[in-house]
C-alpha cells in the first residue's frame, strides 16, 4: 500500500507489469487476466503477420514498422503498460479513460514507468468521440468495456487501418446467451435463444455485429481468433477494405431453428454463392449472390415429431470462428517459445511464458480452438440429448469414433465445453447413433416429456446400420487429437481461486 494524493493506492502486479489503483474507484478483475494474457501473445504474432506482408508486397522501407494502439477503455493502464513491456513491436499507444479518476490513475501509473513516456500516451475522452475524430488511425483497438461493447463498434471500425486488429471483448452474457432475448434484439439486432450451445451462439452474434458495421463502411471482417472464455466473449478480427467480401457477408448471415424438445438444430442461411457460367470462351467463372433455399424444417421437428416447439433464433455470423493457419502459427509459437525468427520482439517468448499466469489456460484454449471444426455451427450437447433419450450418456470419444471412423466424417469439441459434439455428419446420423446407444442401456428417468424417448425412436426408426452397432462400439476410446497433443495437457484447466468471474462496475463521479 502506498499513498498517492491523500488517498491509500494497492498495487497489483501483473506479468511484466504493475499498476496502482484505488480499491471501489477503479476497475481491475484479477480474472481477465486469461484476456490479458492472451492478448500480449495476439499482438505479438499480428505484428509478425502484418511485418511479413509488408515484405511480401515489397514495402522493405516500412516492414519493421511498429504499431499505433488504442486502449479505448482504459481503467489503470494495465493492459497498455503490459503491451508496451511485454512486445516491443508498439511505437505509440493511447491509454484512453472517459473518467477522470482512472485518467489520474492512468498517468501515475505512467510516473513509475518513466521510460514509457514517448511510447505511452494518457488521455481523458469519451471512447466513442475520440475514435470518431481519428479514423484511419490505429493498426489496433482494443475495446474492453464493463458489459457490452456494441456501442463502440461503429467507430472502431472507422478509426482502424485497412488490415488492423480489432480485439473485443463482451461481459454481458445474460443478454447474449438467451436469458433477456428483448435486449439482446435491442443491442445486436438480433434474438439469442437459450440453448445449449448459447455460448457459441454469444460469439456469433458478437462477430455479426462487427460485420455489420464494418460492412456499412464498406469494409469486410476477417475473424482470427473467437472465444467463449469463463464469462465473457473475446474475438480478435482484421478489418479490411474490401467490398466485394462486403458483398457476401448475407451468405454467412442466417438464422437457426432450434427444438424445445429435443434441442436440435437447422441453420437457415440468408443467402448463398453460386457460380455463374461464363458467357464466352473468353469469361472466366465469377461467383454470385443468390437468395437461399428454404427452410431448412418444417413445422413439426424430423428428429423428434415434436409439432408447434421450434423456436427462431438469430440472425447470427455463420463463418468459420477462427483463422485455422493463424491459431496455428500462435500455438506452434507458445510450444516452441519462439515467435520472432528477427528477434526484434522483446522479451523473447520463451523468457515471456514464465510470467504468463495463465499459460497453461492459453495455450489449452488455442489447442482446442485449432482443433475445432470450422464449419458447420453450433453443436449438440451431448447431455442434452441423453436428457431427451433418457438415458446414460455414452463416452463422447466412442460416439467421435464410429463417426470419423465408420462413416468418415469430421468431428471436434468445442473450445468452452468438453461435452459439445461439433461435426458435419447429418443431424439423423448422429441421433440415430444415440437411439441405438439407449436401446442398449438401461432406461434412466430424467427431467423432461416422457414421449420424447418414443417419439425419437419413431422418428428415427428408418436409420439402420449394416452391421449394426453393438456394446463394443461404444466402449471408451482414444482421439486422434488427444493423443497427438498429448494427454498430460489438460484441455479445460480448472480456474485458480474460488469466485472466479466478474466483479461488480465502478462509478466515477463527473
Amino acid at each position: 500500500m502506498v499513498s498517492g494524493g491523500g488517498a491509500v493506492l494497492a498495487e497489483f502486479r501483473e506479468g511484466l507489469a504493475s499498476v496502482f489503483y484505488r480499491k471501489g474507484e477503479n476497475f481491475i478483475n484479477p480474472a481477465q487476466v486469461v484476456n490479458r494474457d492472451l492478448s500480449v501473445l495476439v499482438i505479438r504474432q499480428f505484428w509478425q503477420l502484418v511485418r511479413s506482408e509488408r515484405e511480401k508486397h515489397g514495402e522493405n522501407g516500412t516492414a519493421s514498422a511498429k504499431l499505433h494502439v488504442l486502449e479505448a477503455l482504459s481503467a489503470t493502464g494495465l493492459r497498455a503498460l503490459r503491451y508496451c513491456r511485454e512486445t516491443n513491436c508498439i511505437e505509440r499507444i493511447v491509454a484512453n479513460d472517459i473518467d477522470p479518476q482512472a485518467h489520474t490513475i492512468i498517468c501515475r501509473n505512467l510516473q513509475e514507468n518513466a521510460d514509457l513516456n514517448e511510447i505511452l500516451v494518457p488521455n481523458c475522452a469519451d471512447a466513442y468521440a475520440y475514435m470518431a475524430s481519428h479514423s484511419d488511425t490505429f493498426d489496433v483497438i482494443d475495446l474492453d468495456p464493463f458489459g457490452s461493447a456494441v456501442s463502440f463498434l461503429d467507430p472502431a471500425v472507422r478509426a482502424i487501418r485497412h488490415g488492423g486488429l480489432l480485439c473485443v471483448t463482451c461481459t454481458d452474457s445474460r443478454v447474449l446467451c438467451g436469458t433477456q432475448p428483448e435486449v439482446c434484439f435491442a443491442r445486436y439486432h438480433a434474438t439469442s435463444l437459450a440453448a445449449p450451445y448459447a455460448h457459441e451462439e454469444a460469439i456469433r452474434l458478437v462477430l455479426g455485429a462487427i460485420a455489420q458495421q464494418a460492412n456499412r463502411h464498406g469494409r469486410h471482417m476477417e475473424p482470427l481468433l473467437s472465444l467463449y472464455i469463463d464469462f465473457y466473449v473475446r474475438v480478435f478480427v482484421r478489418i479490411h477494405d474490401d467490398r466485394a467480401a462486403v458483398l457476401n457477408q448475407v451468405a454467412k448471415t442466417g438464422s437457426i431453428y432450434h427444438c424445445m424438445d429435443c434441442s436440435s438444430y437447422w441453420v437457415q442461411p440468408l443467402g448463398r454463392i453460386k457460380t455463374a457460367r461464363a458467357t464466352s470462351n473468353c469469361d472466366a467463372k465469377r461467383d454470385r449472390l443468390a437468395v437461399a433455399l428454404g427452410p431448412p424444417v418444417h413445422q413439426h421437428c424430423t428428429v423428434c415429431n415434436a409439432r408447434d416447439r421450434m423456436v427462431l433464433g438469430g440472425p447470427f455470423y455463420l463463418g468459420a470462428l477462427h483463422s485455422l493457419d493463424w491459431v496455428r502459427a500462435l500455438r506452434q509459437a507458445l510450444e516452441s517459445g519462439t515467435d520472432d525468427a528477427s528477434g526484434e520482439l522483446r522479451p523473447p517468448l520463451r523468457e515471456l511464458t514464465p510470467h504468463l499466469a495463465a499459460y497453461k489456460r492459453v495455450q489449452a484454449l488455442l489447442t482446442l480452438a485449432h482443433e475445432e471444426l470450422d464449419t458447420p455451427p453450433f453443436y449438440l450437447h451431448l447431455p442434452t440429448a441423453c436428457k431427451a433419450l433418457h438415458c446414460s450418456m455414452p463416452p463422447l470419444s466412442a460416439i467421435r469414433h464410429i463417426l470419423e471412423r465408420r462413416f468418415g466424417y469430421r468431428c471436434s469439441q468445442s473450445h468452452h465445453d468438453p461435452l459439445a459434439l461439433k461435426t458435419n455428419a447429418p443431424l439423423r446420423l448422429l441421433w440415430g447413433i444415440l437411439r441405438t446407444w439407449a436401446q442398449l442401456e438401461p432406461t434412466k428417468r430424467t427431467p423432461g416429456p416422457e414421449d420424447v424417448r418414443e417419439r425419437i425412436q419413431q422418428a428415427t426408426a428408418d436409420v439402420q446400420f449394416d452391421p449394426p452397432l453393438e456394446p463394443a462400439d461404444f466402449a471408451r476410446r482414444t482421439t486422434a487429437s488427444s493423443s497427438s497433443s498429448g494427454a498430460k495437457k489438460p484441455r479445460f484447466p480448472p480456474h485458480p481461486t474460488k469466485n472466479w468471474g466478474p466483479l461488480k462496475a465502478t462509478h466515477f463521479r463527473k
